[in-house]
């Protein structure tokens, strides 16, 4: 079902609950840049046929949820989004276990949730911005810096290609025609997405909370070394990497092996 939240500092933002009863836990999706929660329905469907709620919002600028396209003011926001969705789970389902699942540009939004709250059993990245395929000039970095603070709301595109997407066609058309989807990116947005994956990195035994990250062997849009340096620097987190898998593992054409992967790796967790 649709549902609306508001979370502290922020407009009412648009996005899905689709709870079981008795649920073995509550997945917390956080979608990736340029789409929206709905491109994650037979994900939910997926968690609710093995016993677990679902629930999501569109990020700020995002899907339904309102917004400058692509922006975001302050990156401290998205914890104040995540928090809501928890508040309104425990309102919704009293004790329920929650997990945190959170794809590309959601990958850094959850790994940066986990660091500071406690209040999630689990953690699901996949894909996480933590290093670009392509490292971008030194002074655009520095132009990005600049930019992100005399006018932090510039927008720009995004670049990604869908075709990098998923080695199946009918996603990537899908993704094409979603008159949802956009390819804007602010300023802000983009150098605070970089400042924190940065920051990540950095971290060696500071998550206290399992953790399983999982890549495309052949993704085009993120490298696999930034989830190769988090596992490797901290002891809570492992690495599956999915050999001739695109950007998003969870709409590939072996889609249905990834999500049971999922399933066995939280069985050992709950």
């Amino acid at each position: 079902m649709e549902i609306r939240i508001e979370p502290s500092g922020m407009q009412e933002l648009s996005g899905i609950y689709l709870p079981v009863r008795n649920a073995r836990a509550a997945i917390i999706m956080v979608h990736g840049l340029g789409e929206h929660i709905g491109r994650y329905e037979w994900v939910a469907r997926f968690f609710n046929e093995n016993g677990y709620s679902f629930i999501g919002l569109d990020l700020p600028g995002h899907g339904k949820s309102p917004g400058k396209k692509g922006h975001i003011k302050d990156f401290n926001l998205y914890d104040n989004m995540i928090d809501a969705v928890s508040d309104y789970l425990m309102e919704k389902e009293d004790s329920v276990p929650m997990v945190i699942y959170g794809h590309s540009l959601g990958g850094v939004i959850a790994l940066r949730y986990l660091l500071a709250k406690d209040n999630i059993s689990s953690g699901i990245i996949t894909a996480p911005w933590l290093k670009l395929n392509y490292e971008p000039p030194k002074i655009k970095m520095l132009l990005a810096s600049i930019v992100s603070r005399i006018w932090p709301s510039f927008i720009q595109s995004s670049g990604l290609n869908p075709r990098d997407i998923s080695s199946d066609s009918r996603v990537v058309d899908e993704y094409i025609s979603d008159p949802l989807v956009h390819s804007s990116i602010s300023a802000n947005l983009f150098f605070s997405a970089t400042h924190n994956a940065e920051s990540l990195l950095n971290c060696k035994d500071e998550f206290h909370t399992p953790i399983l990250l999982m890549n495309g062997g052949s993704d085009r849009i993120m490298s696999v070394k930034g989830s190769e340096i988090i596992a490797a620097n901290n002891t809570m987190a492992e690495i599956k990497i999915w050999e001739g898998g695109f950007h998003e593992l969870h709409n590939e054409v072996f889609r249905e092996k990834v999500m049971e992967y999922i399933l066995l790796w939280l069985d050992k967790r709950l």
